[in-house]
């Protein structure tokens, strides 16, 4: 019997032990763990919380700010360098990417609408804040320095075949990046054609 109670007393001691040892590591165990979940999640929480773009909303933000461009090069020029009405090469740029610029509203709304901001307000706003980079470089530049240098951008993106058009959506312009950075591991093109 006697033995029966001293092996009772020995895993008695033992879980105490064990018990006051847990109770010692336990913050620091737990400040670990939180701090390496914090770690780990931290790029799927900002992919999923919208705070950097996938290569979808990394090329909807870019074909929105190639037509953004169009839009203000259009209204502050009206004229190629050549004396073409520019609205002419803008229309036929409409109807030769208008479905992929809805498809790129589409991606936007969906990046940007929620918390109470709907799909058009989120379009709106987006379009608004792409159309105010080209517009305060317009007037930075004067319009006549600006319709130099851009009146003929509208011809240019219009003679885009299809590969040269998504090469370009899919350059990274350094001056002008994208709302949101990219998501860790999405590859994009840069201007030296290096992924």
């Amino acid at each position: 019997m006697e033995v029966r109670g001293q092996k009772s007393e020995i895993r008695s001691q033992k879980l105490q032990n064990t018990a006051s040892c847990l109770r010692r590591r336990a913050p620091t165990f737990f400040f670990a763990l939180l701090f390496f979940s914090s770690v780990l999640l931290s790029t799927s929480s900002a992919r999923a919380e919208g705070l950097c773009y996938s290569q979808k909303q990394f090329e909807a933000d870019r074909g929105l700010r190639l037509h953004a461009d169009l839009e203000v090069i259009l209204l502050t020029c009206r004229y190629a360098s050549n004396g073409e009405p520019l609205q002419k090469g803008y229309a036929a740029f409409l109807k030769r990417r208008g479905g992929q610029i809805h498809r790129w509203e589409n991606v936007i709304a969906r990046a940007y609408a929620g918390g109470g901001v709907g799909r058009n307000a989120a379009i709106d706003n987006f379009r608004t804040w792409l159309a105010n980079q080209k517009g305060n470089e317009s007037a930075a530049m004067g319009p006549k320095a600006f319709c130099k240098q851009w009146s003929d951008f509208i011809h240019y993106a219009n003679g885009l075949n299809d590969a040269q058009f998504m090469a370009y959506i899919r350059e990274n312009d350094p001056k002008r990046p994208p709302k949101r950075p990219l998501c860790d591991g999405v590859p994009v093109a840069s201007a030296d054609g290096v992924r």
